[in-house]
């Protein structure tokens, strides 16, 4: 069975403008993506180092500038301009967001949200530092942007999921996965060569192949995953809820301590008291006021 025989495959109401917290982590990262194209297609007349795409790509520049650190993530949701003649120009993004949409839906719908928010930023984040440190460290400073690193690992998690399900090269051509995902790794590489022996490239090969490598490795270990957030939600409320009873447990104990010193005052006037037991007083004091 094909994958665009599954139910969730002809789901045409997958997507809903509700506000973003009912959104699939696929569907943020989809907008995310549109948004940030669609902002600098509006603000084309912009001095070129202004434009919004070569804010967020990371340069080997950025490692020596903390202030620029966010680069090595944000360049995931930016892409090759419109008017960008050396470029893909919006294929680049079109390609993308249609192998992310291909086979984000399954990854996520096994991971969950979370996990797959996290699968997409971490591998976004290793493969623009990873690519942009290894061409630097050789002396060949280099640019990155697009989310072709983070769609890689997505791709590689899938195939990795279902490898023997049977994908349509080119809508017509059947080919089971795990030769398409053999077939692009062996591309990648082959470039990756031709890039470090002097050949001039435009894709960047080696943040796709970082990209699959945590993307198998992701599948591999089975992290990320939901139980995890579930244990970390589970600490962090309990940890509040602990300070809360705390609380309310000193307040318990400053009660008893207010009742027993107000006997006193009772017995034997406020000037029989000491220094410290006059504090507890006013401590108690203040909190009944704050509580009125």
């Amino acid at each position: 069975m094909g994958i665009y025989d599954r139910d969730y495959y002809r789901d045409e109401e997958s997507f809903s403008w509700q506000p973003a917290r009912h959104w699939s982590g696929l569907n943020l990262i989809i907008v995310a993506c549109v948004a940030v194209y669609v902002a600098d297609i509006l603000f084309l007349k912009l001095e070129p180092q202004n434009r919004i795409f070569r804010v967020l790509a990371a340069n080997s520049s950025d490692f020596a500038n903390p202030l620029r650190w966010y680069s090595f993530l944000t360049c995931a949701f930016s892409h090759s301009p419109i008017d960008d003649p050396n470029r893909f120009g919006i294929l680049h993004i079109v390609m993308n967001m249609f192998v992310l949409w291909t086979f984000g839906r399954d990854v996520e719908s096994r991971l969950g949200r979370t996990a797959f928010l996290t699968l997409y930023l971490i591998s976004a984040l290793a493969s623009a530092v990873l690519f942009t440190g290894f061409w630097t460290l050789i002396g060949r400073p280099t640019t990155v942007l697009g989310a072709s690193g983070a769609v890689s690992a997505v791709f590689v998690y899938f195939v990795c999921w279902n490898p023997r399900v049977t994908l349509k090269l080119f809508g017509v051509i059947d080919v089971p996965a795990w030769a398409l995902g053999a077939g692009i790794l062996l591309y990648d590489f082959v470039g990756s060569l031709s890039a470090l022996f002097g050949s001039e490239q435009r894709v960047a090969h080696e943040a796709h192949l970082i990209g699959a490598a945590v993307g198998g490795l992701s599948f591999y270990f089975g992290w990320p995953n939901e139980s995890l957030f579930k244990k970390i939600r589970f600490w962090w409320r309990s940890r509040h809820l602990r300070v809360v009873r705390a609380r309310e447990e000193q307040q318990e104990q400053l009660a008893i301590s207010a009742d027993q010193i107000l006997e006193k005052v009772s017995r034997s006037g406020y000037d029989s008291l000491t220094s410290k037991e006059k504090k507890i007083l006013e401590e108690y004091s203040r909190n009944l006021r704050a509580k009125k």
